[in-house]
């Protein structure tokens, strides 16, 4: 079973008016992050409690960002981004230094409402605050997934790069960029 949306380019239906809310991540929340991310990761409930509960101290603490969408009465999904430093001496190629866009799990009965996108927005509004660029690497067969970020301007960068801790399962990763301070960017990020 593949970890990515089945990619469809046609459009999907939308409600007119959203149901669900993004905000930053809360404590509260951990438990919620961490059965979302077993399912889709299929892993272990108490390791994904450990990661869950890192990622939201690391919110917290301003390190990371990890937003959720809450939709009724509880979190339907999460969404971070990270700051990646290159280590010294680091390999060849390896990535640039700066913020990352670093994954979105939306819910199973959730998916294809525009959560995902909404995520990608927030979280580059936040980034946009913090640097005038934006990073994003993929694995070259997730396809949902690079045309959600290149309507938000993501361009390939390279393939030819070397993200220390990272693989990518039956595919390749592509790195792509986003500049955070052009005009037109700015002006689609403003408008929901």
């Amino acid at each position: 079973m593949s970890k990515f949306a089945e990619y469809d380019p046609r459009p999907h239906p939308r409600p007119a008016a959203p149901d669900w809310t993004i905000r930053d991540a809360r404590a509260g929340d951990v438990p919620v992050i961490a059965r979302i991310t077993a399912e889709r990761e299929e892993m272990p409930l108490a390791d994904a409690l450990v990661r869950a509960d890192r990622l939201v101290t690391e919110s917290l603490d301003g390190s990371r960002i990890v937003l959720v969408a809450a939709r009724g009465v509880g979190v339907v999904a999460h969404g971070k981004a990270d700051r990646f430093t290159p280590p010294d001496p680091g390999p060849e190629r390896v990535c640039p230094a700066g913020w990352y866009l670093a994954g979105v799990i939306v819910e199973q009965q959730s998916r294809r409402l525009g959560i995902g996108h909404a995520l990608t927005r927030a979280r580059l509004l936040r980034l946009a605050e913090k640097a005038p660029e934006a990073w994003y690497v993929v694995n070259e067969r997730n396809l949902a997934s690079i045309a959600l970020h290149e309507r938000f301007g993501f361009t390939e960068f390279t393939r030819e790069f070397v993200m220390p801790g990272l693989t990518f399962e039956g595919g390749r990763g592509i790195l792509f960029r986003c500049d955070l301070t052009l005009p037109s960017l700015c002006a689609m990020l403003q408008t929901p």
